[in-house]
């Protein structure tokens, strides 16, 4: 797209130029030279404004990559996030887990505790 405007806009001008150095018959009009300055000003203009474009673009293009360089990192912060939330609740698990194992060794020792203390009586 580029290019197509600048070939365009170079054949515009050389085609402008040509009118103007009297490359066409003679009958041809030709132009003066305000409207030769005012023509070139705004080619000027023209390019300026094209060159201000292809750096806007390049600019959003930047922040797109950057904008999907943050997005990836965020999808990969979730995963970590999730997998380590999977782990404290492994964790949490086996904790409770080993708190029975716990509660009922204590009961089976107490158990056992007043057997002792029946038979002494």
């Amino acid at each position: 797209m580029k290019g197509l405007f600048k070939k365009g806009m170079g054949v515009g001008i050389a085609g402008l130029f040509a009118l103007v150095i009297g490359c066409c018959p003679p009958k041809c009009p030709t132009i003066d030279e305000s409207t030769l300055k005012a023509v070139q000003e705004a080619t000027k203009k023209a390019e300026s404004a094209a060159l201000k474009a292809e750096e806007a673009a390049k600019k959003a293009e930047a922040s797109a990559q950057k904008a999907e360089g943050a997005a990836v990192k965020a999808e990969e912060s979730a995963k970590k996030a999730a997998d380590s939330a999977q782990r404290a609740e492994s964790a949490a698990q086996r904790a409770e887990d080993a708190a029975k194992k716990a509660e009922a060794a204590a009961e089976k020792c107490t158990r056992t505790f007043e057997k002792t203390l029946q038979k002494g009586k």
